[in-house]
């Protein structure tokens, strides 16, 4: 009977060799530097990588929403190129909004099915995003809210399932 070697370096890690795990990527402008930095849902995080460097250079994380699976760049704002906020969608139907210069999560809950898509309007001050159960809710990013506007009717001849 020969002998047996444990190899004790190697442990096994959470997120290991994950580049991206979404079909939604956005190119994302900082430090006025366009076309340089990518952002990607890869599992429950997201990260911003510089395409120069080829190098991860910010993490996103919202806590306990799932995996990330569409994201949406704020437009940038008059007079500056940067977009300062990336709008993510969750498969817990949570939809989250980062500033990337501080990282800083803001998450509007209103969903019961995951989040399939994401925008943001002109002006950069509400997010709309839609799931998979067909609903279309407007954030209000500055009021931190549900937008609610009028009610939509069902055409003549149509019921309410």
């Amino acid at each position: 009977m020969g002998l047996t070697t444990q190899y004790l370096r190697y442990v096994p890690g959470s997120m290991f060799g994950v580049i991206c795990s979404g079909s939604s990527i956005c190119f994302v402008t900082r430090f006025c530097q366009k076309g340089k930095y990518v952002a990607v849902p890869a599992c429950e995080k997201v990260f911003i990588w510089d395409m120069h460097k080829r190098a991860k250079v910010l993490t996103l994380d919202a806590e306990g929403q799932g995996e990330a699976l569409v994201l949406a760049a704020r437009p940038p704002a008059p007079g500056t190129l940067d977009n300062t906020h990336l709008a993510v969608g969750y498969l817990s139907g949570s939809i989250t909004v980062f500033d990337l210069h501080v990282g800083q999560p803001l998450t509007f809950a209103g969903h019961k099915s995951p989040v399939t898509a994401v925008a943001w309007d002109h002006q950069g001050m509400r997010v709309a995003s839609g799931s998979s159960d067909g609903e279309i809710v407007l954030w209000d990013v500055l009021a931190m809210a549900q937008n609610t506007g009028h009610k939509q009717t069902q055409p003549a001849g149509m019921s309410e399932s």
